[in-house]
């Protein structure tokens, strides 16, 4: 392992002192045969960028959000941010101390500060301190032209001084390589012949420290105790400072960004306070609180006062929602909350039956609450008026009732009307079938019986279709939030008083025999006619029902205009493209109900009207 040696330069024999300061300069008696001068330039440029870059984020840091009042500012940097000083400060205060180092050692320094290797020894000579290694502790060596791509870059010279300590230089001239390669050998050559001579010239030419060598070697010169000659070339003291200057920079920084930080954060809370009290905006006051210091306090005051005038004048529940979150503290929390909030919310309220409820039921018992149920009242008196206006004049009790209805459902908080139904099968059907087979046979014609084809479920299609007509009538006048009508389960027994809770339209049909029979012109088929009568019985809880008859018959002679009614309720043709028997009583039976959909509508409507003419046309059919 190599054993290295520090010496004071200062310390040295003056002639050694002028010999290295020779071979060092511009024209040397013994110039180095590697040398790794250290640049002048270089140093300065990249420290100089690094420490303008650094003092461009210390600034930048510092100036941002400064005094800033924002949903995103955040006037007054919290703990977190202190890294972010420090170590712009570290590195700027760094950059600062390495540039006055450089330019004080270069004014220091006698010589250029690089390393260098002579024949005889390596001599760091980077600092007053010179490292000295004597080129006999060398283990190995090697040279090695390095290429890329092919082509030629440079030569690395490598000294191996053992113990992992290299020392490599760079030459970036082949030949120039080449040139020193030879010369070291020549040097060492010529140096080994001048001891084999005992030429003291000789040895005394190439060996820089030859003086000290005959005066007892480095270790006479090492010790601190020894004076510092005073004449001749001397190196220059650097300041204490510079040279510990990463230990300088360290508490420097610290001290410049923890100052920074608690300076620049009083500045900017005080000028953050003050725009956010300019502006007199609630909004301006929270951000404030997000990151404030030294003005909570009179802050939440002017923030509560601020934010209830600003929610007095838009006055809407939303601004006083969010009044009694962000202001939890207020002394006005309990007005705000209880009063202005259902107040705000009851005005901005669409005017509709179920925005008014859901109301009622969001803020129930407030102080608005007998103002919105009064809203809605003034709807269902509405409601009443327009029925008034275009209801039917035939039956003089069709408005009194129609008005317990609507207070009904206003009491109950219930749109529903329930629309049940029920079917009786006359035994006249079964006597009709009978009559017309025997015609049938006597006659020696085809028959269709009928009662085969009026089982419940294939009225359930045409129950909903009548549902559906009555629904988009009472939709013009009444809004589905106040009166809805809806298919409830089939009934059981004609209805009377309604003991349940819901309004109910109940239609019970009877289908029987009309007493007469029909032949087709196409096959001579002979039908059955049929009869549809119709008892509506209109109920309410404890009010007696409003009830009326309605019978349809069919006319002498009629054309079944199959075609618009194919696909609706499964109806089809037969083979030859007539209608099927099916199909026959199936139209007789939706010429009924659409007749029974017209007399519904001219029961409840004026046929002028817009409830009437919403809910259909009448049938279709041709006699």
């Amino acid at each position: 392992m190599a054993d290295d040696t520090v010496v004071d330069f200062n310390r040295l024999p003056r002639t050694t002192r002028e010999r290295i300061v020779d071979s060092l300069g511009s024209t040397p008696r013994l110039a180095p045969l590697f040398a790794d001068p250290q640049s002048k330039t270089k140093p300065l440029f990249w420290w100089s960028v690094l420490g303008l870059y650094c003092l461009y984020s210390f600034l930048k840091w510092t100036l941002w959000d400064f005094g800033e009042v924002g949903p995103m500012a955040n006037a007054v940097h919290n703990l977190w941010a202190l890294p972010i000083y420090f170590g712009s400060a570290f590195f700027l205060t760094a950059a600062v101390l390495a540039i006055a180092f450089h330019v004080m050692r270069s004014k220091a320094l006698p010589f250029p500060p690089g390393r260098y290797l002579f024949p005889l020894d390596f001599i760091d000579a980077r600092s007053q301190n010179l490292r000295i290694v004597s080129l006999s502790e060398l283990d190995d060596f090697k040279a090695v032209h390095e290429h890329t791509n092919g082509a030629y870059t440079h030569t690395t010279f490598t000294f191996d001084f053992g113990g992992g300590h290299r020392e490599p230089f760079v030459v970036r001239n082949k030949d120039e390589a080449e040139k020193r390669m030879r010369k070291l050998q020549r040097a060492r050559a010529t140096f080994g012949k001048a001891l084999e001579n005992k030429d003291a010239n000789a040895v005394h030419f190439f060996d820089l420290f030859h003086e000290v060598r005959v005066r007892g070697g480095f270790a006479s010169f090492q010790s601190n105790t020894s004076p510092v000659p005073q004449e001749g070339v001397l190196a220059g003291e650097l300041p204490r400072l510079l040279e510990r200057r990463w230990l300088a920079a360290l508490a420097v920084s610290l001290v410049l960004a923890c100052g920074t930080w608690l300076v620049r954060n009083l500045l900017s809370d005080y000028v953050a306070f003050s725009s956010a009290r300019t502006a007199g905006l609630e909004s301006g006051f929270r951000d404030y609180l997000r990151t404030g210091w030294l003005h909570v306090d009179k802050a939440k005051e002017l923030g509560e006062k601020a934010g209830f005038s600003e929610c007095e004048q838009k006055d809407t529940e939303a601004c006083w929602r969010a009044f009694t979150v962000n202001w939890s503290e207020s002394p006005r929390l309990q007005e705000a909350r209880v009063e202005r909030m259902p107040r705000a919310a009851l005005k901005h309220a669409p005017a509709t039956i179920s925005a008014l409820r859901r109301f009622r039921v969001k803020y129930p018992n407030s102080v608005v609450d007998a103002e919105a149920k009064e809203r809605i009242h003034q709807l269902f008196v509405q409601a009443l008026t327009d029925f008034q206006s275009q209801a039917s004049t035939q039956n003089p009790g069709l408005v009194p009732f129609v008005g317990k209805l609507l207070a009904h459902l206003e009491a109950t908080e219930n749109p529903k009307v329930l629309v049940r139904f029920r079917r009786v099968a006359s035994p006249s059907l079964e006597e009709a079938d009978k009559l017309l087979v025997r015609a049938g046979r006597e006659a020696g014609r085809a028959t269709a019986e009928v009662s085969p084809h009026f089982a419940d479920e294939r009225f359930l299609p045409i129950e909903n279709d009548i549902v559906q007509v009555m629904g988009n009538a009472f939709k013009q006048i009444f809004p589905t939030d106040l009166l809805v009508l809806e298919k409830g389960a089939a009934l059981d027994s004609l209805p009377g008083t309604v003991k349940a809770g819901v309004p109910v339209l109940g239609i019970v049909y009877t289908v029987g025999w009309s007493g007469a029979s029909y032949s087709s012109s196409k096959d001579n088929r002979m039908f059955v006619g049929i009869a549809f009568d119709f008892d509506v019985d209109m109920s309410l809880p404890n009010e007696k029902p409003l009830r009326f008859s309605l019978t349809v018959k069919p006319p002498d002679h009629f054309t079944v205009e199959y075609s618009r009614y194919v696909g609706r309720g499964g109806l089809d043709l037969d083979p030859s493209g007539g209608p099927t028997g099916e199909t026959v009583y199936r139209i007789m039976a939706l010429r009924a109900f659409d007749e029974l959909g017209d007399k519904l509508r001219h029961t409840f409507f004026r046929s002028d009207s817009k409830a009437f003419m919403a809910g259909g046309t009448a049938s279709n059919a041709s006699p």
